[in-house]
């Protein structure tokens, strides 16, 4: 090894280092600080040593990843139908909207012409008997419309209401779907269990990485997803991990 050559990880030369190691993988030479222990004591650079884990957390957990996937296209589906709900419903919203004022416009139209036809009896060479008897009868009419058209626009209103709360609580369910599918997207490429790097990690960090995910966990959002099902197996399969790492704290994952 010549003196020239550095440590990839701290940028030291190696003449100034009192120990190198050579990981047994990729054959890289490094200081001893930066070196890991893998399942089979193996001296290996950081690099390869978190190839290592995602290997095994992928070989370990696969049949998890099949079932967030399976669970991501499902809510999926759920997202497109909700949709098309909320679509219908707003169509429905705008159908009876102009309804209510085409209503409306007809309701002004027969006032006007009863109005118009008041004011031909009172100027008519009717008697006043007539005259009176004309506009009781003109009264009745605008009673009886206005009580029909009153009830008309109550069911109409209250149709137009309900169809507001499915509105929003359609929307709510499309962000929600929407938050729940990023999250198992970046679940599925990103997370790694964390009970399996127990055996990697001093105690102080393991427990703070366990305070973390169960506060990460705690919304009601994804209590029933197969996500916080996985950390529940893990939560109960504990005690079979071994004891935890009492080294002085050298972890490279935090």
């Amino acid at each position: 090894m010549e003196l020239d050559e550095f440590c990839p990880d701290c940028g030291k030369n190696f003449a100034k280092v009192e120990k190198v190691c050579q990981c047994t993988m990729c054959e890289k030479v490094f200081c001893e600080n930066h070196s890991k222990s893998g399942l089979k004591k193996e001296i290996m650079c950081r690099d390869c040593f978190k190839i290592l884990i995602r290997k095994k957390m992928i070989k370990d957990y696969g049949p998890i990843a099949i079932k967030l996937d399976k669970e991501l296209r499902v809510l999926n589906c759920s997202k497109a139908s909700s949709r098309l709900q909320l679509e219908k419903k707003r169509d429905a919203h705008k159908r009876l909207k102009s309804q209510l004022e085409s209503l409306k416009s007809q309701h002004l139209e027969k006032i006007q012409a009863l109005k118009v036809n008041v004011s031909n009896i009172l100027s008519s060479n009717f008697s006043q008997q007539n005259a009176a008897l004309c506009l009781e009868k003109a009264l009745k009419d605008i009673q009886e419309c206005v009580k029909l058209k009153k009830s008309e626009f109550i069911l109409i209103l209250s149709t137009l209401d309900k169809l507001v709360q499915e509105k929003t609580a359609l929307n709510y369910e499309v962000y929600n779907l929407d938050k729940l599918i990023e999250y198992l997207r970046m679940s599925e490429k990103d997370n790694i269990p964390f009970i399996r790097l127990k055996k990697f990690c001093c105690l102080n960090c393991y427990k703070k990485l366990k305070d973390n995910f169960r506060k990460h966990y705690a919304s009601n959002l994804f209590r029933n997803s197969a996500i916080a099902e996985s950390i529940k197996n893990d939560r109960h399969n504990a005690k079979s991990l071994g004891k935890y790492n009492t080294d002085a704290c050298n972890c490279s994952i935090h």
